[in-house]
């Protein structure tokens, strides 16, 4: 999630993607806000920048601007692009980790493993984009629960993510939890460390059963072996 650069798209350009696109597909119009850029959107909505450059025509520098509208096609909704999506990522690099430490001890700032399991799939570049967490291999419906103390500011379902929670911890800090099988509390609850918020599952783009889990400072993406204790 992060690394395209973008500033402007003219309204001529915005009239014609209106036009040719709304006849085309279902979807809605997406209108920027400042901080996204077409990599950012394209994350949210579970589509490449590439293919929402194409369907809404946009050429290379892909300048966009606050206030200009975008095709989505197959959307329902604007989403809120600057909360689901980081402004940038952490490539630093932990040591290495295959599987949680012990469920319920806090490591570094207060955080705890959300569930246990092997690590199927770690934080860093890939061959198209970014993994912004890492994935941890669980049963179907085992419990998902809260790494840290906090507040949920979404919990919602994506289109690449599935069923998301999204957890707003204290000194900038925030935690994604997604492909749930079900999300077990609502936006607005005030949340403690160790509470059981949603069930492990493979919803969205997941083909196997496992929790994809972030954790962010000042909306930077962190791996998040860094914070997590060891076994």
């Amino acid at each position: 999630m992060g690394g395209v650069v973008v500033n402007r798209l003219s309204l001529a350009v915005v009239v014609s993607v209106t036009l040719v696109c709304a006849g085309c597909a279902t979807g809605i119009t997406h209108v920027v806000t400042p901080g996204e850029n077409l990599y950012r959107i394209g994350k949210a909505y579970g589509m490449s920048y590439s293919k929402l450059a194409r369907i809404n025509r946009i050429r290379k520098p892909y300048d966009l601007s606050p206030g200009d509208r975008l095709f989505v096609p197959d959307a329902s909704r604007q989403l809120p692009v600057n909360l689901i999506t980081p402004v940038a990522t952490n490539s630093s690099r932990p040591a290495i980790v295959i599987g949680s430490g012990p469920i319920g001890i806090a490591g570094r700032n207060g955080f705890s493993w959300p569930a246990s399991g092997k690590i199927a799939s770690s934080f860093g570049k890939r061959t198209r984009g970014h993994h912004d967490g890492i994935d941890i291999l669980a049963r179907a419906g085992a419990p998902v629960l809260a790494a840290r103390s906090g507040r949920v500011i979404f919990s919602d379902r994506l289109t690449g993510y599935g069923n998301v929670i999204i957890l707003e911890h204290a000194d900038g800090f925030a935690s994604v939890y997604a492909h749930n099988d079900s999300n077990l509390v609502g936006k607005g609850t005030n949340i403690r460390r160790g509470q059981r918020i949603a069930t492990v599952g493979r919803s969205g783009d997941a083909t196997d059963w496992h929790l994809h889990f972030e954790i962010r400072k000042n909306n930077v993406a962190r791996n998040p072996l860094y914070y997590l204790p060891r076994s």
